[in-house]
């Protein structure tokens, strides 16, 4: 039996300044005038405390125990800017349209409460099969949605019949505002790896196989409020292999189910979309030239797998992305 505790506080302080615009500059129209400042000032603090133990029942079976809370500070993308942002341009109709982002300034850092149980066993050279369940509280995760409030900037505003949010003058006002959500979102699933050698069973060493099965559930899967977005229900990676102290060769595939995008993760997904499920296959070859000179070769999805979203429904096609196949050749000296 073996084991660790520990315990990690940590405080952070921030202070976000910005500028007050009203009105385009004479001298460059893309630039406000500036009319004052603003500070927008915040703190937190958090006690993130930690447990891991392993369980050796025998020599080749053990368990593993750990429990934690971890803290990821906000993520700062296009829509939750630290200041306000505003950019100013016009549709098709001649429409004069204002896309702003309110400044998050105040966000607090997601933290999760987690907990990871599994069973470990060696069974041979090059051996193994393990299984693992885990569950995790997240809280304070951020959010973004499009709003309309009574004024900005000293302009009224109201939401139109087309659900526009415009001005008394027509003008459009594209307001994007980041919350923290309160509510906890339970995530639980389990994991097994397994890897094995042919050793025993093949006159040629080397060739063996990796994998290994990962299940999510989300407790929370609704459409308002913090949503976990890029994460697939189920994946699944496997990867046979062959390998001496001179040459080696892999080859992988990597599968995942559908899985959700918000505007943070996509520019075509300003209300979200869905990536259909794929399996990309990957090959690496690797040649030891000598005891510091290696030398290896790459080639990323191999069959070419495009990444297709659909909006709400199946049938209702909205993107389709295609990267192509990449190869790289890499040269690695040891000094």
């Amino acid at each position: 039996f073996h084991g660790n505790l520990g315990i990690r506080y940590e405080d952070t302080k921030q202070l976000v300044n910005g500028y007050l615009a009203s009105g385009s500059n004479p001298v460059n129209s893309n630039v406000s005038l500036v009319t004052g400042t603003y500070s927008t000032p915040t703190d937190y603090d958090n006690v993130l405390p930690s447990a891991n133990f392993v369980f050796n029942l025998t020599p080749d079976l053990l368990i593993r125990a750990a429990a934690a809370k971890v803290l990821v500070r906000p993520i700062l993308d296009t829509n939750s800017n630290l200041a306000t942002t505003i950019s100013t341009g016009t549709n098709s109709d001649g429409v004069t349209v204002n896309t702003i982002a309110l400044g998050a300034a105040t966000l607090k850092p997601l933290t999760a409460n987690q907990f990871d149980l599994g069973i470990e066993w060696y069974y041979g050279d090059g051996n193994g099969l393990s299984l693992s369940g885990f569950l995790k509280d997240v809280k304070n995760g951020t959010y973004s949605s499009l709003v309309c409030p009574a004024s900005f900037d000293g302009t009224a505003l109201s939401t139109n019949s087309d659900g526009d949010c415009v001005s008394t003058t027509g003008a459009i006002y594209d307001i994007t505002e980041t919350k923290n959500d309160t509510s906890v979102v339970k995530i639980k699933g389990f994991e097994i790896n397994w890897q094995q050698s042919f050793d025993q069973w093949l006159p040629v060493k080397g060739f063996g196989v990796t994998s290994n099965y990962t299940h999510v559930e989300p407790s929370s899967k609704g459409t308002s409020g913090f949503h976990l977005a890029n994460l697939s229900e189920n994946t699944f990676n496997a990867t046979g292999y062959w390998e001496n102290k001179t040459f080696s060769a892999r080859l992988s595939a990597n599968y995942r189910s559908a899985y959700t995008q918000t505007s943070a993760e996509s520019f075509f997904a300003r209300e979200g979309h869905t990536i259909r499920g794929r399996t990309l296959y990957d090959l690496t070859l690797g040649y030891n030239i000598n005891s510091r000179l290696s030398a290896s070769f790459g080639a990323l999805n191999i069959t070419n797998e495009k990444e297709e979203a659909y909006k709400d429904i199946a049938s209702r096609w909205q993107m389709t992305s295609v990267t192509g196949s990449s190869y790289y050749i890499s040269l690695q000296y040891k000094m």
